[in-house]
């Protein structure tokens, strides 16, 4: 949106009612200014931009009563104030700490003083909810936050805090501050705000407005109050800016301030000394994170113009809401030697400190406690001290009326000050404050531009750096104005040079235009472009051109986005101009840096204006040559050589050209006497425009270091043809010895070997011969930095503390080099350790690494081999990547984890037609899937890995599964009349197990599906026919036996199982998915679908309004639905909003609880369960009571009330007040607390020993004490009062047995359990020691029935209650001991479960067995959740196939929902045994289950799926890092037990883990995959990874198969037979060898691809890999057969050898390496170099001697050279090559030619010549001299030729070895002299 538009959008939008026409007076409209009333303005305000990463701009744009937020020119949000009485003053973003913001949220959720004081002071030992529960909350706020959190129980190391961005504005009073993770903010500011601007790090700058003197005769005191304000947090008071002495940053980062009257830092920051109301704040920087930040104001008292820089104090200054509760009044000491090592800063000395600085901070120990006197006499000075008092926003309780004072949190300091005038005081708001880059260089901070457009002028401000302290020279700052104006029209800054720098854009008097940009200073100017256009240009007067015609006139700058100025000439249109002098090639950018430090300031500046003007001459072409040329002609004009792409010799219209160009010269080329004449010069050439070689010398070294960086970019080879030509027509007329050294790596440069007149270089600063990276890396010889030439050759350049882009790679590679070139007797593994710390510094990667050549990265590849083995814990993360371990990567990484997803959705099957038409029909359809459509499992990786070895997961899918008809079998006993009757009552127990289904499903289904469409989601439909066989009738159930009550309860569980598969990580479910899936009506399906998606943690940000639309209705379901879902996902938030909505639904939490709010009494009692999540482990007393009070609330003592619903609503409240209050028994001491207790135990026994009359007085016992049994023991939870356990004890006589109901024992015993929780031990003597006391098991006595059958009744339930309590102890742990306890008495119980009851006392004893039979269920499946243990399964599997016996409704849930727990969402999850987790689990398995559906006497059934807060994630997957498959895999875990002994424990993953406490290591110690330890002690980052994603990255080994694929190992590449050639090492040194009959073998491919997933990879195998030939049937091969066999044969042996020895990185260096042996010189022109630095290679080999298996086989590398040489002997038997070497080596060069023989000649010499060593030209042509010299002189001598020629041979090597330090070859000085000889 553009401004304009915006404007427009702001006067649609304005609707401002219409004003009076009532009379305004001066006063009115004095008053009206002062006060903000009702003044109303149109259009926008103000705009602010901010160019983000991904090129999208965002804009922020206000009036006086919108805000806009734009992002990319779409609206993203928009904020309306149109009912404030304030207006907008500006708007902006800014930065808060986001740790604090959750730290006040905490305390605003807090409910009143007491609370908030126990939460400061107080400090739980233990989580509430586990680690996995405070993980899961915290993944909650990550991902509705979008931006990293941190977790107050995660380990020390994690990241302590994060910045979180929002969107402040600003009013006259107040600010409204809209944070990015959701949270907004209203804060008040006690003065009236002119403007606000963001600062660094975090925080807001506010100006208070100055407010003129309505009375002259009024006293003022604003003289005395600061005027610019900080406001750190959003509920933290505003601050003022400390004015400071100095500011002097250190090492640690913590400034120290300094007061002028204090000689140390720190000290006495209350006596305040603040910027006076005079002043005006005109400019703050903008947001950075740069080294300082800089204000500057205008003083209209003194007329002048102040400069400050700002620093934030220590941590321990800032006055959080917890710090105003928590301050410290104690004062530090100072050390008694500070006074020697501080000196006091003066107005004349700087400060001196030490490098170590050893003083701690010192707090303010009273803060600001000087009054504000009336009377003290007003002074102009800026800078007296004050006493300034800030009122904190945020109230807290206080008895007193004590105020807080609060020390600034920001100091300024002033850097400098001018002087302006009163002229440009009239108009101060208009100046204008501009920053840009200015000169480089390493004291240089910042440039800023002070533009008065009053005096049409402006000033320079440069800030630089000083060394206030040693060793740190950034550690103050000082500022200097330039002495004079500077006459402008405008300014403006734009990024026209450089894309990380503004220039400064300056429209001159003369309507000219300059631009400004480091220290260079470039005259613009504007012309008329193409479709009428404006394009600018750079003036320069010896270009050519007419450039100058169609001028344009500029006349004022309006705006500036990016490279476009939109700018206004003179004839009144406005226009924008892009500015972008940035060349997009980076061949050019690279040079223009490189040249900086080659050329001085004056000529380097000469050479950008000559480019430019010359690039802008050619209309800023974009096309690579046209850049490159103007460059490379900037280049010459400025050296005064020749134009690189123009001839040397004469032009191409001479007629010598024409002549030189005929079949004649070509024929005489190699004649000795013709080759001597050369065509003739130009003058310009030959005579005045030769090359300076004081000037060139040190532009030849930089482009050679820039060539020789682009050189081992094998990317870059274009480029690096680009700029050879350049490098040799500079060196060739002074540094010969380089031009022959590019000659021979580019010998396709034509020109390069027709120079015959060579010199020696003779510069003294630039080496004989040319450094070479290759020869410094691998043998350390010289190298010249390219930051080194200005010193080197003494210039003084533009780039002198500026660090070289250009060359960045030469730079690493010298010093990672020389960390693997360090003393050979230092350990490798520290070397290496090292080499791996500065690539991750220098931001290496494996790709990067990939670009080098063959011989640079083998050497590091070796060095980081050494750690990829062994890795150790301590790297930072990018070390991982860089040694090719990404398995660990993903492990130590410190970016934000993975989410919990156990649900991983891969499918490995094939995609055909038809699974694409059932894809497409589901969309169409909106359902999710057949699966989805059943409400069922995923088929997925995951399942099929983890139950690969049987089908148990299909056959418990298939009895979960209630949208299938259920066939029966039956045997007819009845005559067929009679029959119908009896299909009517099997259908009817068919159904009522059909309608019990749900509650399981939703545990075996949890969390299964990541994703849901954004259509409605499909439940799963109730089917209630069942199929008779063999007649294979369906019948259905009559209607009329189902009642409402049981369909609505039905429709609720499975509705809640259809919302519970959504996993509780997934991202898409919105409020506005869940409104969409919203029926016309409420029904209870969709209510459990609610409730399936709060329990998850989904209706955590519903919308407020769709909130009430779901409770307006008082649908029981929806209401219940609702309030608990809610409840859920905010679980232990304490939220208020939440439990506003909990209070209108009870009573109890009402001001007047008589009310009639029309609510159910199940509605009432899921009210009370849901205050008890919101608050639960919160310990809040005032909620606790008044639930305690509802377990025996009168009114529903009266049966007649609430129907049968009274127990359900006491244990509720009951649930409610343990989950308050659970664990916190052991720390009550109180006397309330004795209450509490004394409460709980009459409400149990009945007994009131005491006569308190707030103790109930009419209750029924039978109601409230199975609640008070819970309540006391959630209470008490394992606090080990046995005092209090005694309170629930089993009777022991048969009189107090005849007293206590018998299901009141089950949870008495359980109570005192979980009381003496430390007591329970997974045996039977321990089980049997709870009912002993009342009658041994094995005793009976026939002749007392009736005490017979009480005690069996009171044991099947003691027994319950203590298998339930060892079940909630050793839950999701697969204890066999604890099973088998259970087990044993669920075999002995389960007998009387299917008898026959023959009398009534034989009935009642069935139903107590089948109550203690269903408790004994949930407890196995509760031990072993989510194994799927088979043992288990089949017991619960004969309890859903006994349809026929008349169970009851509750009995088939019990069972169910055990079946599902054993595999609770598929085997991925398993149960916590926190306190959060038991709680839970309580309230979901509690002992009493309905006997019919919609039974809710005992206990609410809703209450049921409240396991899904007990569910722990703990199901380790492991996975291939490469293939993202879930694999099979050994590991072992060492655990520590209760009795802290520790152990071994080995399982194959996928597995479920032990307690994530218990676990000390874990180790992957495998053959098939590299090894893995994670010691989470001496790591507790691991653990904390461990807990958020419970995925096992591993990196498979390339030579094996994984468990899956290979159980038995038998298809590794190392048990491969060979076959012959297939992956013979011999094929790799010698594929020439192979024998022609050998057969390849023809399923390579596909073998080699079962080993990996690499698309190229398999690729290779399949096309190279194939021996074509032999398919065809064609057993005699020919020469190109052969050599075709051998390539596939020697493609075979690579592959193998890199998948055995895990490198397959190194694929591509064998393909090059065989490229090498078969190519020839005359086909490749980088052959010779290649081979050269292989032999390099070789050497280095051999010089560090590794023991260890190296990378590169030496006898391969040994065959290749060889190869080599071969070649080299085969160029000696060519006589036209040779004639070709005679012509180089004596001097005439080589004859020009573009024929393809031409050129094959020249690779062919450079391929000699770089194989043999043999030196340059022009060292040949002394060398020449000597031999003529020597053997002419020696001929009249008795000493034989023969011998002195040796002799010469002998001394001309010495001298090459010495003075080049290369090992020429015998043979070729043998052929040299001969060529020599021969002339």
């Amino acid at each position: 949106m553009s401004f304009n538009s915006a404007d427009a959008y702001f006067g649609r939008s304005d609707s401002n009612p219409p004003t009076t026409n009532a009379p305004s007076t001066e006063l009115l409209e004095t008053i009206r200014d002062a006060i903000q009333h009702e003044s109303r303005k149109t259009g926008v305000l103000g705009r602010l931009a901010l160019e983000r990463d991904t090129e999208l701009l965002e804009e922020l744009l206000w009036s006086s009563k919108e805000v806009v937020w734009l992002v990319g020119g779409c609206v993203r949000r928009q904020w309306s104030f149109m009912k404030e009485r304030d207006e907008i003053r500006t708007a902006c973003w800014a930065y808060f700490e986001e740790s604090k913001i959750q730290r006040v949220e905490a305390l605003r959720n807090t409910r009143d003083s007491s609370a908030l004081l126990d939460g400061l002071l107080e400090q739980p030992s233990q989580s509430v909810f586990g680690p996995y529960g405070d993980a899961l909350r915290g993944s909650y706020n990550t991902m509705s936050k979008g931006i990293g959190t941190t977790n107050s129980d995660a380990p020390c190391d994690l990241p302590a805090q994060t910045l979180v961005r929002a969107i402040c504005v600003v009013f006259r009073t107040s600010i409204r501050i809209y944070c990015d993770d959701g949270s907004d903010f209203f804060t008040h500011i006690p003065f009236l705000s002119r403007h606000a601007w963001p600062i660094h790090p975090f925080g807001l700058a506010i100006e208070e407005e100055h407010i003129p003197e309505l009375y002259p005769w009024a006293f003022s005191t604003s003289d005395y109050a600061p005027i610019l304000y900080a406001l750190a947090h959003p509920l933290q008071p505003v601050t003022p800016f400390g004015l400071a002495h100095s500011i002097i940053q250190t090492s640690r980062g913590q400034p120290l301030i300094f007061q002028e009257e204090h000689r140390f830092p720190n000290k006495d920051m209350g006596k305040l000394h603040v910027i006076k109301p005079g002043e005006h704040v005109i400019f703050v920087d903008d947001y950075a994170s740069t080294p300082f930040q800089l204000i500057m104001t205008v003083d209209t008292r003194l007329q002048m113009v102040h400069s400050y820089t700002y620093a934030i104090s220590s941590p321990k200054n800032e006055c959080s809401p917890t710090d105003i509760l928590r301050r410290s009044r104690e004062a530090s000491v100072v050390p008694p030697n500070l006074t020697d090592i501080i000196k006091p800063p003066t107005n004349h000395e700087s400060i001196g400190l030490p490098s170590r600085w050893l003083m701690e901070h010192t707090p303010v120990p009273q803060g600001w406690r000087e009054p504000m006197l009336p009377n003290i006499e007003v002074d102009r000075e800026t800078n007296d001290a004050q006493s300034v008092l800030v009122t904190p926003l945020l109230e807290f309780p206080d008895d007193g009326d004590e105020e807080v004072f609060i020390e600034p949190i920001y100091w300024l300091q002033r850097l400098n000050s001018i002087h302006v005038g009163n002229e440009v005081m009239k108009d101060w708001s208009d100046i204008r404050v501009i920053p840009f880059g200015g000169s480089p260089g390493q004291h240089i901070a910042g440039c800023y531009a002070v533009f008065f457009p009053r005096a049409t002028s402006y000033r320079l401000l440069q800030v630089s750096w000083l060394s206030a302290i040693p060793l740190i020279p950034t550690s103050s700052l000082q500022a200097i104005f330039d002495a004079p104006q500077i006459p402008a029209l405008s300014i403006t800054r734009i990024r026209a040079l450089s894309g990380d720098r503004y220039d400064l854009l300056i429209l001159n008097l003369d309507h000219s235009l300059t631009l400004v940009s480091a220290s260079q200073s470039l005259h613009l100017g504007l012309k008329w472009g193409p479709k009428s256009t404006i394009v600018p240009f750079v003036q320069a007067t010896d270009v050519s051109g007419e450039i100058h015609e169609n001028l344009v006139k500029p006349i004022e700058f309006l705006g500036v986005y990016g490279h476009h100025v939109t700018i206004k000439i003179e004839d009144g249109t406005v226009h924008p101009v892009y500015f972008n002098f940035q060349s997009n090639n980076l061949l050019v950018q690279e040079i223009v840096a490189t040249l900086r430090f080659a050329l001085s300031s004056p000529d380097f500046d000469c050479l950008l204006r000559r480019y430019l003007a010359l690039w802008s001459s050619r209309s800023m072409s974009r096309v690579p040559s046209v850049e490159l040329e103007c460059l490379w002609t900037a280049l010459c004009d400025l050296l005064g050589s020749d134009h690189p792409f123009v001839a040397t010799n004469t032009p191409k219209g001479h007629n010598f050209y024409a002549l030189s160009n005929t079949k004649s010269h070509l024929r005489f080329s190699y004649d000795n006497i013709l080759s001597s004449f050369k065509l003739p010069l130009d003058r310009s050439v030959s005579g005045e425009g030769s090359v300076s070689s004081q000037i060139v010398a040190p532009v030849i070294l930089a482009l050679h270091l820039l060539g020789q960086s682009i050189m081992i970019d094998t990317t870059r080879t274009s480029d690096l043809r680009s700029l050879v030509p350049v490098i040799i027509r500079l060196s060739r007329d002074s540094a010969s010895e380089w031009s022959d050294y590019w000659y021979r790596i580019c010998p396709d440069e034509g020109e390069a070997w027709t120079r015959s007149d060579r010199v020696i270089n003779s510069h003294p600063h630039l080496p004989i011969l040319p450094p070479d990276i290759f020869q410094h890396c691998h043998f350390g010889t010289r190298w010249i930095q390219l930051s080194a030439i200005p010193s080197l050759f003494q210039l003084e350049t533009s780039s002198s503390h500026t660090k070289p882009s250009s060359c960045r790679l030469l730079d690493d590679l010298v010093d990672f080099f020389s960390l693997i070139r360090d003393d050979p007797n230092s350990r490798e593994l520290g070397k290496s350790e090292a080499l791996a710390h500065l690539m991750v510094q220098r931001d290496w990667n494996l790709k990067q690494l990939e670009k080098l050549p063959l011989a640079l990265k083998i050497p590091i590849k070796e060095a980081l081999r050494l750690l990829q083995n062994g890795p150790r814990l301590s790297y930072p993360a990018a070390t991982y990547k860089l040694i090719d371990r990404s398995d660990l990567y993903y492990l130590v990484s410190e970016v934000p984890p993975r989410p919990i997803e156990p649900s991983i959705r891969e499918d490995n099957s094939p995609s055909t037609v038809g699974r694409f038409v059932r894809n497409a029909n589901q969309i169409v359809t909106g359902q999710v899937g057949r699966d989805g459509y059943f409400g069922l499992l995923p088929n997925n990786a995951f399942t099929e890995i983890k139950w690969t070895d049987d089908r148990r997961l299909e056959e418990v899918q298939l009895m979960l599964q209630s949208s299938r008809i259920p066939v029966i079998k039956i045997q007819y006993t009845l005559p067929p009349n009679e029959s119908d009757k009896e299909h009517a009552a099997l259908v009817l127990r068919i159904s009522e197990r059909t309608l019990s289904l749900p509650p399981g499903r939703a545990l075996f289904t949890y969390g299964c599906l990541s994703e849901a469409s954004a259509d409605a989601y499909v439940i799963p439909r109730m089917e209630l026919a069942v199929r008779i066989m063999p007649l294979n009738a369906v019948m259905v159930l009559e209607e009329a036996k189902l009642t409402t009550e049981t369909k609505n309860w039905a429709e609720f569980h499975n509705g809640v199982a259809a919302g519970l598969r959504l996993s509780p990580h997934s991202t898409m479910i919105e409020s506005s998915w869940i409104q969409f899936a919203k029926p016309s009506e409420l029904t209870a399906e969709h209510a459990g679908f609610l409730f399936g998606l709060g329990l998850n943690g989904h209706l955590k940000h519903v919308d407020t309004w769709n909130t009430f639309s779901y409770l307006s209705p008082k649908h029981d379901q929806t209401s219940m639905a609702m309030l608990l879902g809610l409840a859920a996902s905010n679980v232990g938030s304490s939220s208020h909003y939440i439990t506003r909505l909990i209070a209108v639904h009870t009573p109890a939490l009402l001001p007047i609880r008589t009310v009639d709010i029309n609510v159910s009494l199940l509605t009432q009692s899921a009210g009370l369960v849901a205050m008890g999540l919101v608050f639960l482990g919160t310990g809040d007393r005032r909620l606790a009571d008044i639930a305690l009070r509802e377990i025996a609330r009168e009114d529903i003592m009266v049966p007649t009330h609430g129907s049968d619903n009274r127990e359900a609503y006491t244990v509720s409240a009951a649930l409610a007040f343990g989950m308050i209050m659970v664990g916190r028994g052991s720390r009550l001491q109180s006397p309330a607390d004795s209450h509490w207790v004394d409460r709980l135990r009459l409400l149990i026994h009945g007994e009131r020993k005491l006569s308190k009359s707030s103790l109930p007085k009419n209750f029924d016992l039978n109601i409230t004490a199975p609640g008070a049994c819970m309540a006391l023991a959630m209470l008490y939870l394992k606090s080990g009062r046995r005092d209090i356990a005694d309170i629930v004890s089993v009777p022991t006589t048969r009189v107090a047995l005849n007293t206590v109901p018998p299901n009141l024992l089950l949870l008495r015993t359980l109570a005192k359990c979980l009381i003496l929780w430390d007591d329970i031990y997974p045996s039977l003597d321990w089980v049997n020691a709870k009912y002993m006391p009342m009658k041994p098991h094995d005793v009976d006595n026939p002749n007392d029935v009736f005490t017979s059958n009480a005690l069996d009744l009171a044991s099947y339930n003691v027994i319950a209650g203590a298998c339930l309590a060892l079940a909630l102890k050793y839950a999701g742990s697969a204890s066999a001991d604890a099973w088998a306890v259970v087990v044993n008495f669920y075999d002995v119980l389960i007998r009387g479960v299917y008898a026959n009851a023959r009398t009534y006392e034989h009935s009642i004893r069935r139903q107590a067995t089948r109550d203690a039979i269903n408790v004994l269920s949930c407890a196995m499946a509760m031990i072993m959740a989510g194994s799927g243990h088979v043992d288990c399964l089949q017991r619960l599997r004969y309890a859903h196939g006994k349809y026929s016996t008349p169970n009851k409704f509750g009995m088939h849930m019990a069972n169910h929902m055990a079946m599902g727990l054993l595999f609770l969402g598929g085997g991925r999850y398993t149960l916590g045994t926190s306190n959060a987790a038991i709680c839970a689990l309580l309230a979901a398995f509690y002992p009493r289950f309905p006997l019919f559906g919609y039974d809710n006497r005992f206990h609410l059934q809703a209450l049921r799926h409240l396991w899904v807060l007990a569910v722990e994630p703990r199901c380790l997957i492991t996975r291939d890092v490469e293939s993202q498959k879930i694999i099979l895999l050994p590991i072992k875990i060492r655990v520590l037990d209760v009795e802290q002994r520790h152990g071994n424990l080995q399982f194959f993953a996928p597995t479920l883990t032990p307690d994530v406490d218990t676990i000390r290591s874990l180790r992957v110690d495998n053959p098939r995959y590299w090894p893995i330890f994670l010691n989470f002690d001496a790591f507790p980052r691991l653990r904390y990874s461990f807990i958020q994603n419970q995925t096992l990255w591993v990196k498979r080994r390339r030579s094996n198969l994984g468990f899956f694929e290979d159980p038995y190992q038998t298809r590794s590449t190392f048990l491969r037979s060979s076959g012959g050639a297939t992956g013979d090492i011999v094929c790799l040194d010698t594929p020439e060898i192979l024998d022609e009959n050998e057969q390849s073998s023809r399923d390579f491919s596909e073998f080699m691809a079962s080993f990996t997933d690499d698309a190229s990879i398999a690729a290779f195998a399949e096309r190279l890999c194939i021996d074509i030939t032999r398919e065809k049937g064609q057993n005699h091969a020919n020469k190109s057969q052969r050599h075709e066999r051998a390539w596939v044969a020697y493609c075979q042996a690579s592959l193998m050898d890199c998948f055995s020895g895990d490198k397959p990185s190194l694929l591509g260096a064998y393909m090059d390496l065989y490229v090498m042996r078969v190519q020839s010189p005359e086909d490749s022109d980088t052959l010779g170099t290649s081979l050269t630095r292989l032999s390099s290679l070789q050497s280095w080999y051999k010089e560090t001697a590794i023991t260890r298996n190296s990378l590169l086989r030496g006898h391969m590398l040994s065959s290749v050279l060889g190869a080599g040489a071969w070649k080299v002997d085969a160029l000696r038997d060519d006589p036209e090559f040779m004639l070709c070497l005679r012509t180089y080596v004596n001097g005439r060069g080589v004859p020009e030619g573009t024929t393809g023989s031409d050129r094959a000649r020249r690779r062919q010499l450079a391929f000699f010549l770089s194989q043999t060593k043999t030196p340059s030209a022009s060292m040949l042509m002394a060398l020449r001299k000597l031999y003529v010299t020597t053997v002419g002189g020696g001929k009249g001598k008795s000493r034989p030729p023969d011998a002195l020629r040796s002799a010469l041979m002998m001394v001309m090597k010495e001298t090459v070895s010495k003075t080049l330090g290369v090992e020429w070859q015998w043979q070729a000085i043998r052929d040299v002299i001969v060529c020599w000889r021969e002339g």
